[in-house]
């Protein structure tokens, strides 16, 4: 079993290695450069939640990669998302309560950034996102001139948390329409969602053709649902520690079935799932135990096994794409282990003077870590997986270890 834990860490080392320069894939999308001349191609794709202010674009996958900034860029997108450049006033001002000042107002600096566009209308939302902070910025009337919305948090006498929210002011002041909803503006928070909401509803006031165009990072969780199948190589070891018999089962083959359940995460960009994978086992065997104790008769005890459970694996797993097709998966998790009416039978000679050792061992799994490895392609998958010591007898006197090392075939069969 070592050598296979070996081979389990050795695939997981050469798939990194392998994707480590394509963890992300590059988007097609396009730049339009300081004179205003725009190219399509692809936009490499961080996965981060941080606002972007260098890429790499290229004009077609095959051509090598450009390195590009504020200085060369006025403007990028890809993926639905669109990135423009700003000069613009904003403030650093940490929202950690425990880095918290003493002062209300907003501590400025003068920066050219790229903003990511959130709402597009007559009054336009953006974002920045970076070094523990996010702001938010508008424009009214593509006047050109972007600023930032304003809150900050405070502390107060008496270790009291306040809050500066002239936001909610500057939009007042700036964005007035008949038939708009003050009260909903008294109850808004300094959050994406909210925002993009109002200025929505703001631009759907100002013209009556407006459609909505909120961007606001990916559609929200996916579920990925199918089928897997696995062959796996199992190693138990069994034993009694008081009077020191013990015995090793003969490496066998079984199969394991079940369903697999990934829950993908907005804004890691498909690349973490969280993993459920509820399914079906069975492992039957024998061995003979030896005896280790000199005042006991060697006879041969016979050690038999019948065992099979519902294991429910839950993980996280991690995707790193080398094409759009072909990706790259590392996951790692615990196992909860449902034992189903199963036992360890010791049948002794008749002669035996061990007649005082339980003979009917009730199994009481207590579960186990996993690390695994693999890829997909398109919808079907392939990963290897090293399951660590289970005890699948939680007695006094008993001790065993069920570990495993499988190959197990997958496909997504929906995805919602």
């Amino acid at each position: 079993m070592s050598v296979m834990k070996n081979y389990i860490f050795l695939i997981a080392f050469l798939a990194i290695s392998l994707v480590s320069k394509a963890q992300n894939r590059y988007q097609k999308g396009y730049i339009i450069d300081q004179k205003g001349s725009e190219k399509q191609g692809f936009v490499f794709d961080s996965g981060t939640n941080s606002t972007p202010q260098k890429i790499q674009f290229k004009p077609s996958k095959e051509a090598d990669a450009e390195k590009l900034n504020v200085n060369n860029v006025r403007e990028f997108g890809f993926n639905g998302n669109v990135y423009r450049k700003y000069s613009v006033e904003i403030d650093r001002s940490t929202n950690r309560l425990e880095a918290l000042g003493a002062d209300n107002r907003p501590d400025f600096s003068q920066e050219e950034l790229f903003l990511e566009l959130l709402v597009d209308g007559d009054a336009n939302l953006y974002s920045y996102a970076g070094k523990g902070i996010t702001r938010y910025f508008y424009s009214v009337e593509n006047d050109g001139k972007v600023e930032q919305l304003i809150y900050k948090r405070y502390k107060k006498k008496g270790n009291k948390i306040g809050e500066n929210n002239r936001f909610k002011q500057q939009i007042f002041s700036d964005m007035d329409c008949e038939g708009m909803d003050q009260l909903k503006l008294s109850r808004l928070d300094y959050q994406e969602a909210d925002l993009a909401n109002f200025f929505d509803d703001y631009n759907a006031c100002r013209d009556g053709a407006y459609q909505s165009r909120i961007k606001t990072g990916d559609e929200g969780l996916k579920v990925r649902v199918g089928p897997h199948i696995g062959a796996r190589s199992v190693n138990l070891d069994l034993e009694n520690t008081r009077f020191k018999q013990e015995g090793e089962f003969d490496q066998k083959t079984t199969f394991r079935y079940g369903v697999a359940f990934e829950f993908l995460p907005p804004g890691y960009n498909q690349k973490w799932a969280i993993l459920i994978e509820p399914s079906f086992q069975k492992y039957d065997n024998q061995t003979v135990l030896e005896n280790n104790l000199s005042n006991v008769n060697d006879e041969s005890i016979t050690a038999k096994i019948d065992y099979s459970s519902v294991e429910i694996p839950l993980g996280v797993r991690y995707y790193m794409f080398a094409t759009d097709e072909l990706r790259f998966m590392i996951n790692a998790g615990y196992t909860i282990d449902i034992p189903m009416n199963n036992e360890v039978t010791a049948e002794f000679p008749d002669d035996s003077n061990l007649n005082l050792l339980r003979s009917n061992l009730e199994i009481k799994s207590s579960g186990n870590l996993f690390v695994g490895a693999g890829a997909k392609y398109n919808q079907i998958g392939i990963e290897f997986r090293f399951g660590t010591g289970r005890n699948l007898l939680e007695l006094d006197e008993w001790d065993s270890k069920y570990k495993y090392f499988q190959v197990a075939l997958s496909y997504d069969l929906f995805e919602f």
